[in-house]
């Protein structure tokens, strides 16, 4: 999985330098008065030194290890989530979960019955006891820390009509679209070095997500989300079977990401008649092979097309559930 460790360096004060499968690294704090029990001997300093990888997570002799999924969503989170040490197979309660997943927790709040069949928080704690469901929140968790109080309140207003499952389309499908727009706050904040970011009141359908400032030049910012093909839900609703993945982008696919380009730019254009500002077409990406093992084929693919049929502004395309701050594949 992405969050496999695949370096680790001991540093002093209880901490470790991580790098993971999918290129994200950092530093995770284990803290003295957690290493009790089997995890007694990591106290002392010589033994510490000793770590080394296991299928994938940090461990020391005697057949110590800790969860590598709890050490990705602490560095992923760059230190906005305190996350306990957990040996593996340990069991979170829902408090410690609230405290790494607080505007998640904000969102399920805002539901009359969470306990409702249609509500997408219903068994919430009990998802998130598998790790790589905890991981998966984790990275959503991240995005939404990232808008300030004005933006967040603004996204849960949006996020709040879709709480309940739409029988009529695709379950919670346009929650997440809705939640998605943080990921593109954050990178124009991160990765453009924008100011004062800010979600634009929507006033039709030609006002485009985000606005910007960025050395005293406006930015605006139209987000797009392609999702799972129609074949692949109906895959994922039916029965469990062993399905071959594909590493070609079929035409349907091309042919969404072309208009939803169009429709952006034409928002943009409607929007800043005049052309006083920098336009970004942000494109979120939710492709059917949901394991990840074809992504780096796919961006070429996408990379070629968008070469051979220039856009005409910048796009930045991101994949769902990734940390990568954003592929920018043409102007």
């Amino acid at each position: 999985m992405y969050w496999d460790i695949v370096d680790v360096k001991p540093q002093p004060g209880y901490r470790l330098f991580v790098r993971f499968k999918d290129g994200l690294a950092g530093l995770v704090q284990l803290q003295p008065e957690q290493l009790t029990g089997a995890l007694t001997p990591l106290l002392d300093p010589h033994f510490f030194e000793q770590v080394f990888i296991s299928d994938g997570a940090v461990a020391w002799p005697g057949e110590i290890d800790l969860a590598p999924d709890a050490m990705y969503s602490q560095v992923a989170s760059q230190g906005h989530i305190h996350v306990q040490v957990q040996q593996r197979e340990a069991v979170i309660d829902g408090a410690l979960f609230r405290n790494q997943l607080p505007r998640l927790y904000e969102l399920k709040d805002l539901l009359v019955d969470p306990c409702h069949p249609d509500a997408y928080f219903r068994d919430f704690e009990d998802r998130l006891q598998d790790r790589s469901c905890f991981a998966t929140f984790a990275i959503w968790e991240r995005d939404l820390q990232s808008t300030d109080p004005v933006a967040w309140e603004h996204l849960k207003r949006r996020a709040s009509r879709y709480l309940n499952r739409d029988v009529k389309s695709r379950a919670w499908q346009q929650l997440f679209d809705a939640l998605g727009e943080a990921s593109a706050y954050r990178y124009l904040r991160e990765c453009e070095g924008c100011s004062a970011v800010r979600f634009i009141t929507e006033s039709n359908d030609q006002t485009p997500d985000l606005e910007g400032v960025r050395d005293h030049e406006r930015v605006l910012c139209e987000v797009k989300t392609i999702n799972i093909s129609d074949d692949e839900v109906s895959a994922r609703r039916g029965p469990s079977v062993v399905r071959k993945g594909c590493d070609r982008l079929e035409n349907g696919f091309f042919r969404k990401l072309d208009s939803d380009i169009a429709k952006a730019k034409t928002q943009l254009q409607s929007y800043d008649p005049n052309g006083d500002a920098q336009h970004v077409v942000y494109i979120k990406i939710c492709f059917d092979d949901w394991g990840g093992s074809y992504e780096d084929d796919y961006f070429r693919q996408i990379d070629q097309h968008l070469l051979e049929h220039p856009p005409e502004i910048k796009v930045v395309v991101k994949p769902d559930l990734s940390n990568i701050d954003g592929h920018l594949v043409a102007h």
